[in-house]
C-alpha cells in the first residue's frame, strides 16, 4: 500500500488580516460584485483578488493566493 503524505496546511487568517481584507473588499466591492461576465470585469475582479494576496501576504508570515481571499471573503 501507498503511504498519503500530507501537505501541511496553511495557518488560520489573523484578526489583522481579516480587518484589511473587509477593507479591500469594501474598498472594490463595485468590481466584485458587478454582475457582468465580459472580459474586462472578469479581469477586474482578478485583479481585485491578485492585490488583495499581495497585501495580505507582505503583511503576514504566510503566504495568501488569490482563492484564499476569495474563500475566505465567501
Amino acid at each position: 500500500m501507498a503511504t498519503k503524505v500530507k501537505r501541511a496546511r496553511k495557518a488560520n487568517f489573523s484578526d489583522r488580516e481579516c480587518v484589511k481584507l473587509l477593507e479591500i473588499v469594501d474598498a472594490n466591492i463595485g468590481k466584485l460584485t458587478n454582475n457582468n461576465n465580459t472580459l474586462r470585469a472578469n479581469g477586474d475582479k482578478k485583479a481585485v483578488w491578485k492585490m488583495a494576496a499581495q497585501e495580505l501576504s507582505a503583511m503576514s508570515l504566510v503566504q495568501r493566493d488569490d482563492e484564499d481571499c476569495r474563500k475566505k471573503w465567501r
